[in-house]
């Protein structure tokens, strides 16, 4: 508990919302956050491994990357 007294900010996954404890982390000065999202949802958020090597092999492919398809625009005078 003392942990989350000394921490600026502390996110709560256990809504801790209106408990003894939260009053005491507060009256500490740390600031919560509240997520309400199942950690399984927030893991999602995360890239994997698997997921920046697709990313990053596609990313080979492209004409932006390549600068072959940068966009022209005639002069207006």
């Amino acid at each position: 508990m003392q942990t989350c007294k000394d921490a600026d900010m502390v996110v709560d996954h256990m809504l801790l919302l209106f408990s003894h404890e939260q009053i005491a982390m507060q009256e500490a000065g740390s600031r919560i956050l509240l997520v309400v999202e199942p950690v399984e949802i927030l893991e999602r958020l995360f890239p994997t491994a698997e997921m920046r090597a697709r990313v990053e092999a596609a990313s080979g492919d492209s004409p932006r990357r390549s600068g072959s398809a940068s966009p022209t625009m005639p002069a207006r005078t």
